[in-house]
């Protein structure tokens, strides 16, 4: 189990490291607030929406800014059969401008070592 920081909260300084813009939270899914650990092992990701573009697998998960970062910091712990997909967490969304679309965090483990990365809306990675 992997414990989720529910006190801390995720800033925009964290948003900046990944893209150097100024960040903003646009919308937050209030449901995800209560979750305080999360079984990578036993997440059901076969059963939640998916696309594959480019041979590689997204997986669109319902969690916040929160879990992603949870996830992140105990990626070590992270199940080999995550390899090569990418997984966007749709719970927390972000926006600033100059960046005119909404974009969620996602956690890449497609073509090399794990990575988090700001998704576009309506964007193929």
């Amino acid at each position: 189990m992997i414990q989720i920081d529910r006190i801390t909260s995720f800033d925009r300084d964290e948003i900046e490291r990944l893209r150097g813009s100024k960040w903003k939270i646009t919308s937050q899914d209030e449901s995800q607030s209560t979750l305080a650990e999360i079984d990578l092992d036993s997440l059901p990701i076969e059963s939640m929406p998916q696309d594959s573009f480019n041979g590689i697998t997204e997986i669109n998960l319902p969690y916040d800014a929160r879990t992603f970062r949870a996830i992140w910091e105990s990626r070590d712990r992270i199940p080999k059969s995550w390899n090569g997909k990418i997984f966007l967490f749709y719970g927390t969304k972000f926006g600033g401008i100059p960046h005119h679309r909404e974009h969620v965090l996602a956690l890449v483990g497609a073509n090399g070592p794990w990575r988090q990365e700001l998704h576009a809306l309506g964007d193929c990675i």
